[in-house]
């Protein structure tokens, strides 16, 4: 899987916020690219304008710091689909920003010094489409104390990702739980449980592995069951394990569901900050309770084949913004 060139932070976000070096950078965050910015207001510079030889006979004064005015860093590099990036803004005396992407809005919330707004680009619940590729406009919308609101403007790049097919068989009782009607009665679930914003970012850096076992299916992955054609995309990243493999939490966080639902069976979705929520599927059994404080690596079910599944594995999604995206990404490079 492309992870779209190793991104990294510039020097000036590593000297103002020492906790984000740790916050998905190296898999998140390519290069920052400059973004267009519009000021009313923004003081000329008078002195700036005056030649060398005039400005070099005006009597010293003390220098007055004059605050920085926003700024956004974006992704320079293109984001596949699938992906996930980070929206930075960075200025003195801001009181609130709000982020668009696509069209969409993106809460933005302090963090480490600057603001901060995760966006997905994958596939919303219930909805196979992915963002098509494209160029697309990002905004930020930054309200400072004083009243003024200044506009960011910027672009990412969305790549198309190789997205393979997948022909599933599935025995009469196993299939009947294609039913529409279970189906969304599934997602209404999911989009109570997706839409929970927390505004504090619970994980630093990558996430750990949920279970041991070899990637069995890749996030994306288009399904047909029984010979039809495809009809549906794998929301996930499946892991192949015997029934009762441990399955673990793959951050800090909230236990926002725990579980039995039609198709994904014993479940839990975990809350980690900032619209980032990871959800576990096919469990033989749940260790966990809604409210329930995780941490990283700690023990939340087994490795199981409950709902819709043809044997024992855990179905792993990671969910930014209710916008279902490859977890593969958020795991450290192997």
């Amino acid at each position: 899987m492309n992870r779209a060139g190793a991104p990294s932070m510039n020097r000036a976000l590593r000297r103002a916020r020492p906790l984000w070096t740790l916050i998905l950078l190296a898999a998140l965050i390519p290069a920052p690219s400059p973004a267009h910015r519009s000021w009313a207001g923004d003081p000329g510079g008078e002195e700036s304008a005056r030649p060398p030889a005039v400005v070099a006979q005006l009597p010293a004064v003390a220098a007055v710091p004059t605050p920085a005015p926003p700024n956004m860093t974006l992704p320079r590099q293109p984001v596949p689909q699938g992906g996930s990036f980070l929206v930075i803004v960075e200025g003195a005396g801001i009181a609130a920003v709000s982020v668009t992407f696509a069209g969409r809005a993106y809460p933005a919330v302090p963090d480490g010094g600057g603001w901060l707004a995760v966006i997905g680009v994958g596939q919303r619940a219930g909805l196979t489409e992915q963002h098509p590729p494209g160029t697309y406009p990002v905004q930020a919308t930054v309200s400072l104390d004083g009243g003024d609101i200044v506009m960011l403007t910027g672009e990412v790049t969305v790549t198309a990702t190789d997205f393979p097919v997948e022909a599933i068989t599935l025995d009469p009782a196993t299939a009947a739980l294609l039913d529409p009607a279970l189906i969304e009665r599934e997602l209404a679930v999911l989009r109570r449980v997706l839409a929970e914003f927390t505004p504090t970012r619970r994980w630093d850096g990558f996430f750990v592995r949920p279970t041991q076992g070899p990637i069995t299916d890749v996030f994306g992955s288009r399904r047909s069951f029984n010979g039809g054609p495809p009809t549906g995309s794998h929301s996930g990243v499946d892991f192949g394990a015997p029934a009762g493999a441990p399955v673990v939490a793959a951050a800090p966080g909230r236990v926002a569901f725990a579980g039995p639902l039609p198709v994904r069976g014993n479940a839990v979705y975990i809350d980690h900050g900032l619209g980032v929520v990871t959800g576990y599927d096919h469990l033989s059994h749940i260790a966990v309770q809604p409210g329930q404080e995780v941490q990283a690596g700690e023990p939340i079910g087994a490795v199981g084949a409950t709902g819709l599944a043809t044997g024992p594995h855990l179905h792993w999604e990671v969910a930014v913004a209710g916008y279902f995206v490859n977890g593969l990404l958020w795991l450290p490079p192997e």
